[in-house]
């Protein structure tokens, strides 16, 4: 009986509370000073769940992370439930425990809960699935470790390569961030960019662009600049037309002498 009235008060107590993006500690300029107790947690964890036991499971989970990494415990219950209605609410805890996990695995150095949280939301936005969201958000974590780029960037990056692809064409996104990815600390994520737009729009395919990217970052290892490089190749590949791609990386594999 006294546990159908706490929730009864604690239901009572969140109806009222909207979480557009309304988390403390972070962009938003919330500020999470003040008293804040496990209660206060559980209440808003209550509020995007379909059951106290899930609320308190969570809550469990979210307390752990809290010590663990030493941070402010509304600050990790407002970023947890900012990533559970992303996710869909209480009909998704599986999922938003999944995801909570894999953005604790990749917090170190200077990256922070909020921006972690924010980045894996932008990547399910611009996916079909959350599986995908998933795959993609370890994907940015493994790809930025050996990369100057920060990993806000490196997800912008990545998220803009599905918008110019499409989000039906996940694993050719995939293949060309890492592939930039990998040359990030010769030339800026802004210029590599760029440069597959651009051969992208002169192009049949996909496939096609992806294989003269590869041979004009050749090129721009060979003289020094993707810009010239890519400029170049899209001259040559306008003497031959999109249609004899393969005569054209002939001619500018001789005449870059690559």
């Amino acid at each position: 009986m006294k546990k159908l009235v706490l929730l009864a008060l604690l239901v009572s107590a969140t109806s009222s509370l909207a979480y557009a993006d309304n988390r403390c500690g972070g962009t938003q300029g919330v500020s999470c000073n003040g008293f804040y107790n496990r209660f206060d947690a559980l209440k808003v964890l209550l509020e995007v769940e379909n059951s106290t036991q899930d609320a308190e499971q969570n809550l469990a989970i979210v307390e752990a992370a809290q010590k663990r990494y030493n941070l402010n415990l509304r600050y990790v219950v407002d970023n947890f439930v900012h990533l559970q209605q992303a996710l869909g609410g209480g009909g998704a805890t599986a999922d938003t425990r999944q995801a909570f996990n894999l953005i604790l695995q990749a917090l170190r150095g200077p990256r922070t809960l909020d921006m972690l949280v924010t980045s894996y939301i932008e990547l399910l936005r611009a996916e079909n699935s959350k599986e995908d969201a998933a795959l993609n958000f370890i994907l940015v974590a493994e790809k930025v470790s050996s990369s100057p780029a920060s990993f806000s960037q490196a997800n912008r990056f990545f998220t803009s390569l599905l918008l110019l692809l499409g989000n039906n064409h996940t694993n050719y996104a995939r293949d060309v961030f890492s592939r930039a990815m990998f040359v990030s600390k010769t030339y800026s994520l802004t210029d590599l960019h760029t440069s597959f737009k651009m051969l992208l729009n002169t192009e049949n395919s996909i496939e096609d662009s992806i294989g003269n990217f590869d041979l004009v970052l050749r090129g721009a290892d060979r003289c020094g600049d993707l810009t010239k490089a890519t400029l170049d190749f899209l001259q040559v590949l306008q003497q031959y037309s999109n249609s004899q791609t393969k005569e054209a990386r002939n001619m500018f594999i001789r005449l870059y002498e690559i």
